[in-house]
């Protein structure tokens, strides 16, 4: 007689099941992980288009980024509380994703230097991994 015994089934069923699991830890954390990359990326892409907008002279005004903890908004005028609001454009962080550092970041025209210098951190609430994005004085901004 040919077949399977059922003990050979049920170790192979185990074994299943583990790599099963294995695997849906393995991709739980990577979730978060591609969603922090991806998030520090586009900070950084908006800031840097703030600037390269401000070095531009469009509009003839300033473009800086606004931060709260759950969002940023690319905004033009020396400030965000005296901004042109017909320009802004608003970005929502995932929940589950926390900013924190940097409230604004503006660009003074023709050099695209800016006052506001410091840290920017992006950090996964689930996991506590952050990326942290340094704007410097000279307009360098940096993952």
């Amino acid at each position: 007689m040919s077949g399977f015994t059922l003990v050979e089934l049920v170790i192979i069923l185990a074994i299943t099941l583990l790599l099963a699991a294995t695997i849906g830890v393995l991709s739980s954390n990577t979730l978060p992980k591609n969603q922090l990359i991806n998030e520090s990326d586009t900070v950084v892409e908006t800031l840097r288009r703030a600037q390269a907008l401000t070095v531009a002279g469009k509009q003839d005004l300033p473009w800086g980024v606004h931060f709260t903890s759950s969002d940023m908004t690319l905004f033009a005028g020396s400030s965000y509380a005296t901004r042109d609001v017909q320009y802004d454009e608003r970005h929502v962080f995932p929940s589950g994703l926390t900013v924190t550092g940097l409230t604004d970041v503006v660009f003074v025209s023709i050099t695209g230097d800016t006052g506001n210098t410091g840290t920017i951190a992006l950090t996964v609430n689930a996991t506590g991994e952050t990326k942290s994005i340094s704007v410097s004085a000279s307009g360098l901004i940096e993952k």
